[in-house]
């Protein structure tokens, strides 16, 4: 489901169906879900925002419970999906070591205004907000 922030917009709204894409009936439906991102080009392509936008409805009126299934679905779940889940998607000894530092609990839904600290890839530091 990419970009994120689509999903519970005023065009999806009036397609008439052609464009339901509803996170409740698709994992009601028992389909796997994942969010990634096409739009590097953007000006922010920080996926914070928009998930901020959908933490509610993903997590049925609870953000707890939103912010919980979001951080599977922007992880192991992109992992699973690319049958890669062995190697990345979750901190686990013997995977890659790729993830981020953020200042806020994502897994409690608090995605609003979120700032990445540092950036980890196969576990050495590639970048740091304070430098």
């Amino acid at each position: 489901m990419s970009p994120a922030m689509f999903f519970t917009h005023p065009v999806t709204a009036a397609s008439r169906g052609l464009m339901d894409w509803n996170f409740t009936k698709m994992r009601d439906a028992g389909a796997h879900i994942t969010i990634g991102s096409d739009w590097g080009a953007a000006p922010d392509p920080s996926l914070f925002g928009p998930c901020a936008g959908i933490v509610d409805i993903v997590g049925q009126g609870s953000k707890e419970k939103g912010g919980e299934l979001l951080v599977k679905i922007l992880t192991i779940h992109g992992a699973e999906a690319v049958g890669r889940e062995k190697e990345f998607g979750s901190i686990e000894v013997g995977k890659k070591a790729n993830f981020i530092v953020v200042d806020k609990d994502l897994s409690k839904g608090e995605f609003g205004d979120a700032r990445v600290l540092r950036t980890y890839f196969e576990g050495e530091e590639v970048w740091n907000s304070e430098t």
